[in-house]
This record gives structure tokens, sequence and C-alpha cells, in this order.
């Protein structure tokens, strides 16, 4: 049986080393947008090369509370000039208690 995110036993107690997880904030800690080659690169054919690129980083701030860090790069390249580069970090605070390694 599960109450509040706690595994308990038959009794309604909680079982002291079960799993427990928790979103404790999500929030974005980065953001760029940028058209350096603008306008001129908007005035040629459009025939875009994308590059995309995912990232995870992770942190331990205290007993039981790590921040996940999602980072993600997208270059969209227009006759090897760049027209628009977006970069952006999503994050997360997370709390995780009583799981193995």
């Amino acid at each position: 049986m599960v109450t509040n995110g706690n595994a308990t036993n038959g009794n309604g107690a909680a079982q002291a080393n079960s799993p427990e997880f928790s979103i404790q904030r999500i929030y974005i800690k980065d953001l760029s947008v940028e058209c350096p080659s603008s306008p001129q690169v908007f005035r040629q054919e459009w025939k875009p090369n994308i590059d995309l690129q995912i990232n995870i980083d992770t942190e331990k701030l205290e007993d039981d509370y790590y921040q996940v860090i999602l980072k993600i790069t997208v270059v969209a390249k227009n006759s090897d000039k760049i027209a628009l580069l977006v970069e952006t970090q999503e994050a997360g605070i997370f709390m995780l208690r009583n799981f193995t390694p």
C-alpha cells in the first residue's frame, strides 16, 4: 500500500527504507536565442542544416536533494552561416531517498 508516496505495512506505518521521489522545483536556468547572420542569411535560398545537442548534468545539493540540468543547443546554418542559435538549460531540484546506487 502507498500513502503520500510512502509504502506502508498492513497497519498503516510507513516502511523506513521504502524509496521516495518528489519534484521540488522546475525552472529555466538559462535561455539564449541569437540570429548572428541576420538579415542576410534569410535573404538566401533556405536550405538549413540543423545540429542538435542534448546533455544532462547532475549535482548533489545536500542529503537526498539533487539538481538535474537538461542542456539543449540547436544550431541552424544556411550556406555555412549561422542563421539561428538557441541554447537553453532547463533544471529541476529533486528529492530521492532510499534508492540503491
